[in-house]
């Protein structure tokens, strides 16, 4: 099989690179063995929210400005033109990469029905299960309109479902009152109520995606909102813990007509609706753009020289080679499979490709246990978390020495070293950045 361009990994670096390339007419194919770690993700895009010694930005654009000039091997640095631009010029290129990234992003979901909504001049607080909060820049309609600053001065119910065990409306209130006093905002008052799922009553172990395909379902949603406007009552803001799969923004504007409040949906942690959702439609608009996704596809074996040749793919029991003119490794940290433990010591699963430290050091004889602080939350992070592959400007991975290791391939996403986007909350901006601009140079 013979294709112009292969991507390895269909999380959001690798369907946005799969996507740029298919816009240019290109024959692109993406490959993925499971689901990876987008999945598994909040579904809201987290640009640049932290930085250890400043505390949160009040931007994520600031943000993505302060770590392109003092962090030389950040990806965002990478993609201002690397580590010997100089740092305001670096800065100033980051800014203006990861603005049209974020753009093209908001376009593309707009394409397949997906509406983002927030800016990259603002950092908002959204809520997640436990009643605390995450700084983000960019979210679905669905959960924006829950942002902290809205629902002050106002009366809030958190909206439990019975028998849906991964959520606690109580705690979530109470977490949240003491959360919002020591921010110094007042809501008029924090209640929470419980309420049946229709069709699964009497049950205690439901999940998340059995709720949310219920919710897609106009008989059951109905059912839904009348019980819901009955418990919540005079409540000005609702917040429920899934929108829905299919139609999560349809959804909540029924259940907003029927109960006369704000309906919002809260965060979760995994598995993640909003997550699932995400990635559902990154993938609808590459395959919209022309890219073709497959999924249960393994790569097991690369022929190389001073190119990428070919790939092997294990596609059950079977195995077959398929040659591109380009290919893009977006196959993740640790989650996604991109890195792996080998005898103790960090590696890379297709290429064997070089592993650096977050500071540039070079990881070949460093004990990964090495990488581990002794501290469970250490500042900043641990320094595995911020260790991966090196790539130059153009995203080219690069050896020990600084030289492209192969001329036909690029990386993106959370493979990249030099950042930890556990800590940052910079993970989906370097994702969607990255997979742009591999996109866009695998292109030409």
């Amino acid at each position: 099989m013979k294709v112009d361009v292969f991507v390895i990994g269909a999380g959001a670096a690798g369907l946005t690179a799969a996507r740029k390339a298919a816009e240019k007419g290109l024959k692109v194919l993406v490959a993925e063995k499971g689901s990876g770690a987008t999945i598994q993700s909040s579904g809201v895009i987290d640009v640049a929210g932290y930085l250890s010694s400043n505390g949160m930005f009040v931007s994520a654009i600031e943000g993505v400005r302060t770590i392109a000039s003092k962090y030389k091997n950040h990806p965002y640095s990478t993609i201002g033109g690397g580590r010997k631009t100089e740092p305001d010029k670096r800065a100033q290129e980051s800014e203006k990469i990861v603005r049209k990234a974020l753009e093209d992003f908001v376009g593309s979901m707009k394409s397949v029905g997906a509406k983002f909504v927030g800016s990259l001049d603002e950092n908002v607080l959204v809520t997640n299960f436990v009643g605390t909060f995450k700084p983000t820049c960019l979210c679905p309609s669905t959960i924006y309109s829950g942002i902290l600053k809205n629902l002050e001065d106002s009366s809030v119910v958190f909206v439990g479902l019975k028998g849906f065990p991964d959520y606690n409306p109580k705690f979530c209130a109470q977490s949240f009152s003491d959360t919002v006093s020591r921010l110094k905002i007042k809501p008029k008052s924090v209640n929470h109520t419980y309420l049946d799922v229709p069709g699964l009553e009497g049950r205690g172990d439901i999940l998340a995606i059995e709720i949310a395909r219920i919710i897609d379902d106009p008989e059951m949603l109905e059912k839904m909102g009348q019980n819901l406007q009955k418990s919540a009552k005079s409540a000005e803001q609702i917040a429920i813990p899934t929108a829905g799969l299919e139609s999560p923004e349809e959804n909540i504007k029924t259940l907003a007509e029927v109960t006369g409040a704000n309906v919002f949906e809260l965060i979760s942690f995994p598995p993640s609706v909003p997550g699932y959702r995400f990635v559902k439609r990154l993938e609808k608009a590459a395959q919209k753009a022309g890219a073709i996704v497959r999924r249960g596809y393994k790569v097991v074996g690369a022929n190389c020289n001073n190119i990428v040749k070919s790939l092997r793919v294990e596609m059950g029991r079977k195995v077959t080679e398929i040659e591109a003119d380009a290919y893009i490794l977006a196959s993740g940290s640790f989650l996604g499979g991109g890195l792996k433990e080998d005898c103790d010591f960090l590696k890379e699963s297709v290429f064997n490709l070089p592993v650096f430290g977050g500071d540039g050091s070079n990881l070949e004889e460093v004990y990964l246990e090495k990488l581990l602080s002794r501290e469970v939350f250490p500042k900043g992070g641990h320094r595995l978390f911020s260790s991966g592959i090196s790539v130059n400007e153009k995203l080219q991975p690069i050896s020990y020495e600084g030289e492209p290791v192969y001329s036909n391939l690029y990386a993106a996403g959370s493979i990249l070293s030099g950042y930890n986007y556990m800590a940052e909350k910079s993970g989906m901006g370097v994702a969607l950045a990255t997979g742009y601009l591999a996109g866009l140079n695998a292109s030409s």
